[in-house]
């Protein structure tokens, strides 16, 4: 069952120190799609380390099986759904280069999945006993308060050990719900909703849509726009900040916080009701468990899209109308056909192609997609171009006139074009590893409402421009660039 608590096991023994004998180790989130080339590409550049620009799946499965040869390796193929023995068969067959005693995990929702990737027995998780159940419940309910202090508590302990069924996520969920509940009949009332016999529905489980529903309106639309993350994506806090600011779903408070805490605060409290979660790869990154992840779809509706589960869906032109964010997964070579959908978005407000993983080797996209389309986007508040091989913005970049956010990172660009000092809605400029970035525009100074600035390894740039005393609302600055020519000194800091 979906929130059993599979991939949590499977990360347990993936980070425990039992295993540290295990080297090469990966972990590859597989999903619905079981494309043999994707995951041996994911597979072999988890294990070296390095980005690979392959196309072919027999070169690729010859670098790994050099990769991996005479290495005791330890894979985990977390959420398999195919139970096609030729693709499986496909799939392993670098694996026997491997020494013995190396392992593959698979965790799967599908017994017939478990049989057909055999030969030895499967494990099946059992639900949690009453009392397991309880204890996860009680750890996130609970947390810093006294348990026995609450009235009732055996009643609720009955009614929650009822609803969760024994899975796992279901108490996670139950009891991130709960911890913002102080008083006894809001508990009641929760545990007593009519969603709570709706599960036949939908594959949403009635705890995550009781998670949904008792959330603020702040933190629904928060939540809605994640599901524009594909599933096992890890992303940073502060990543996912930026972009709710630009897309206007943090307003300036009354009391003048800045909009910056404001995202802490919905974040953390997203995070302690556990609709995200703490990766286990990286203690700087978070993720969203499938089911989350399938709420957030099911909630979003139709203005969220990812690219390739549309293209797979086939849907028709009318359901792009509609839409207002929309992502994909890089390839490493993305020509003008994987965008002919786009000129039926016209109000799109969103453009976030995503790489999976810290890898930084450049990609590339269409020229056309630069000329021709990325014009048509009148509308975009949030554009990134992150790691594609691209020497030059085109001028009809200042035309996006309610652009809040620009990522250049990892790019080839030379400098950035005049008209970008037109973007004065800019509120986050991303710039870190534009290797080859040697001057600023000359009018940037006109960014007045900028507030994040990472020009990190941007070592070409000399001086810092002038004018950047203009920028009050500056949150960020990655490093300022000390120099003995005409630009900015330090005094413009004060500003």
């Amino acid at each position: 069952m979906g929130g059993i608590g599979k991939t949590t096991l499977a990360r347990l023994v993936y980070n425990d120190k039992e295993v540290e004998g295990f080297n090469p180790k990966a972990w590859v989130c597989v999903s619905e799609d079981f494309d043999v080339l994707k995951i041996t590409k994911a597979i072999l550049e988890s294990v070296t380390s390095s980005p690979s620009n392959l196309k072919d799946l027999n070169q690729v499965q010859i670098q790994l099986e050099k990769a991996i040869a005479g290495q005791k390796f330890l894979i985990v193929l977390d959420n398999v759904w195919s139970k096609n023995y030729g693709l499986w068969k496909t799939l392993k067959s670098p694996f026997m280069a491997g020494t013995p005693g190396s392992k593959i995990i698979v965790t799967t929702r599908s017994v017939d999945v478990a049989l057909t990737l055999g030969p030895i027995d499967y494990y099946n998780l059992e639900l949690l006993s009453d009392d397991d159940c309880w204890s996860i419940f009680e750890k996130h309910a609970f947390e810093n308060r006294d348990a026995s202090a609450h009235q009732n508590l055996e009643l609720i302990h009955a009614k929650v050990v009822e609803k969760c069924k024994g899975l796992p996520q279901a108490a996670a969920n139950l009891g991130g719900l709960l911890c913002c509940k102080q008083r006894d009949d809001e508990w009641q009332g929760i545990l007593k909703s009519r969603i709570w016999d709706l599960s036949e529905e939908s594959d949403i489980l009635p705890v995550l849509r009781l998670s949904y529903h008792h959330l603020p309106s702040h933190l629904k639309r928060c939540f809605a726009y994640s599901a524009i993350f594909p599933k096992g994506y890890e992303f940073e806090e502060m990543e996912l900040i930026l972009l709710w600011m630009a897309d206007g779903l943090i307003q300036q408070s009354e009391d003048n916080k800045q909009m910056e805490d404001l995202g802490h605060k919905y974040f953390r409290d997203l995070l302690s009701r556990s609709i995200f979660q703490k990766s286990c790869n990286n203690s700087s990154k978070f993720l969203m468990h499938d089911l989350v992840n399938d709420l957030a779809q099911w909630v979003s509706g139709e203005t969220n899209f990812r690219l390739e589960d549309e293209l797979k869906a086939n849907k028709q032109p009318e359901r792009f109308r509609r839409a207002r964010h929309s992502s994909y997964v890089c390839g490493y070579s993305d020509d003008f056909h994987k965008y002919e959908i786009f000129p039926e978005v016209e109000c799109l407000r969103t453009f976030l192609p995503m790489l999976k993983g810290d890898h930084t080797c450049a990609r590339f996209i269409s020229n056309m997609f630069l000329s021709d389309l990325l014009p048509k986007f009148k509308k975009l508040r949030v554009l990134s171009l992150k790691s594609y091989h691209i020497i030059e913005l085109p001028n009809s970049i200042g035309r996006l006139m309610h652009l809040r956010y620009l990522d250049m990172s990892n790019t080839a660009i030379r400098s950035l074009p005049e008209s970008t000092c037109s973007l004065i809605n800019l509120q986050t400029l991303l710039l870190r590893r534009c290797f080859y970035l040697m001057k600023w525009p000359s009018k940037v100074m006109n960014l007045i409402n900028l507030r994040h600035l990472d020009i990190t390894d941007v070592h070409l740039i000399k001086e810092m421009l002038l004018g950047m005393e203009e920028w009050k609302c500056l949150q960020t600055l990655s490093n300022f660039i000390v120099s003995e020519g005409s630009g900015s000194d330090l005094e413009a800091l004060k500003n």
